[in-house]
């Protein structure tokens, strides 16, 4: 886990600024994707554990989702399966899936992003609904509505309802679809309700010209998201695997191994026609999907193999296949292990250098009692995070900020007292008359420069303008 948050960047700190410093229903100055994980890290209100507790959460969301894959295909495969083998084939993918992934893009889906998060929501959510008796009903349906506020392109894969029961259940399946549309619907009226901000249409916006001038751009990222020597070749021996023992595949998991790259490149092309996905450069964040296809292909192959390697080492070693309980145990036992080097790797390494870089300004913070950091996004926020997680009390004024314009006037208003009052200015990226100018835009009113505290980085000490 700690080997992967290299890339932090402000997006993934900021999940913690919002469940510590103002908990909002959607992510700070969005209209779509729901602060659920915030909301779930906000019993912790110190800014520094908040931020682990949310990655360790993250974390466990990525590894659930993969571990709900290789589930699913061990109980189509094989329902007698061990839960030794179980837990040791999910190591297992898990360990190939970083191998497949580069680092950032590793980063992006497992502390990042929330594809995670709103499918395993999803995926459980259906599961209880069509498997499940009626008193886990409640359960299930606030499992969806949550996830389809976080992500409503989820929604898309309800088709699964229809592979995740034992048999068909056209009673099931009703209520099921039923459900998952009422959530739809609150999920596209929640931001008329919960968000007075301006209605944002570029995420909903699908243009073919679109996809004409960007798909390009859209497979190199893409591709760009994967370490391609490892990929080809685990890619080439699951297909030969899936191929050479196609016998044993039952006939739902060749639905969804049929279907996952058909849906896969529909996502593409959909996503690759969106405006918001075009103006963000096609990053390759937006393709989780199609990453998702090499997870299932890989875990169906890993499965398949697993139970072959055990019936040749079950024809050979007559006590092998009598251990389930002690495969289990040692499975779980290496991942407690893995768990808690992970943690603590993540507590004691200074190796997250946007946080890292931020130390200092958040020392200027605390030496010139700066209450106002203004300017570049990338920088602003971590700064503020660095600042708040060693106690010193700091507002930030960049994109995103418009959530917490409230607090901020309340505490410039609170700041003026008497008319000698002053406030001093981190300004991050700007010139002295351009940050002036942003914090007057913020808080309202005009301000003058009283004098300068420190040039690199620059701060000011600004007041309100002489009438």
């Amino acid at each position: 886990m700690s080997r992967f948050l290299g890339p932090t960047n402000a997006d993934t700190i900021l999940h913690s600024l919002m469940s510590a410093q103002r908990l909002t229903f959607y992510y700070w100055g969005q209209d779509r994707l729901a602060n659920v994980l915030a909301l779930a890290g906000w019993p912790v209100q110190n800014v520094h554990w908040n931020f682990y507790v949310l990655l360790l959460l993250q974390a466990i969301m990525f590894h659930t989702l993969i571990a709900l894959i290789v589930v699913f295909v061990s109980r189509t495969v094989d329902p007698g399966r061990s839960l030794g083998s179980t837990v040791f084939t999910v190591l297992g993918v898990s360990l190939l899936v970083t191998a497949m992934l580069t680092p950032l893009a590793t980063h992006t889906f497992m502390f990042e992003q929330q594809y995670a998060l709103s499918l395993v929501l999803f995926v459980v959510g259906l599961a209880l609904l069509v498997r499940c008796s009626r008193r886990w009903f409640v359960i299930g349906a606030i499992l969806i509505v949550s996830s389809l506020v976080v992500v409503p392109a989820s929604v898309l894969f309800f088709p699964l309802a229809a592979v995740l029961g034992d048999r068909w259940d056209w009673r099931r399946l009703a209520i099921a679809a039923g459900t998952t549309a009422a959530a739809l619907a609150f999920a596209a009226m929640a931001p008329s309700i919960f968000f007075d901000g301006e209605a944002q249409t570029a995420y909903r916006t699908f243009s073919l010209s679109l996809f004409i001038s960007g798909w390009r751009d859209a497979a190199s990222n893409v591709v760009d998201g994967l370490r391609l020597a490892p990929t080809i070749v685990f890619l080439v021996l699951s297909v030969a695997i899936l191929v050479v023992r196609r016998s044993e595949i039952p006939t739902r998991l060749r639905w969804v191994l049929l279907g996952a790259p058909p849906f896969a490149i529909a996502w593409f092309c959909t996503f690759t026609a969106n405006r918001w996905v075009t103006w963000n450069l096609h990053f390759p964040r937006y393709y989780f999907p199609v990453y998702l296809t090499l997870i299932v292909v890989v875990s169906a192959a890993a499965v398949i193999a697993g139970n072959w390697a055990r019936d040749v080492l079950a024809a050979r070693t007559r006590s092998f296949a009598t251990r389930p309980a002690r495969m289990a145990l040692v499975g779980f036992a290496v991942s407690s292990a893995l768990l808690v080097v992970g943690v603590f790797r993540l507590l004691t390494d200074d190796g997250i250098p946007v946080i890292a870089n931020a130390g200092p300004a958040a020392e200027d913070v605390r030496d010139l009692d700066v209450e106002v950091v203004v300017g570049d996004y990338w920088t602003v926020w971590p700064i503020v995070y660095a600042s708040l997680s060693r106690g010193y009390q700091v507002f930030g004024i960049s994109p995103r900020a418009e959530a917490l314009a409230d607090e901020l006037t309340d505490e410039v208003e609170r700041t003026f007292v008497d008319p000698g009052d002053d406030i001093a200015l981190m300004c991050i990226g700007l010139d002295e008359p351009t940050c002036v100018l942003d914090f007057a835009r913020f808080v309202g009113g005009d301000w003058e420069v009283a004098s300068t505290a420190l040039v690199n980085p620059l701060v000011v000490i600004v007041r309100p303008a002489a009438e």
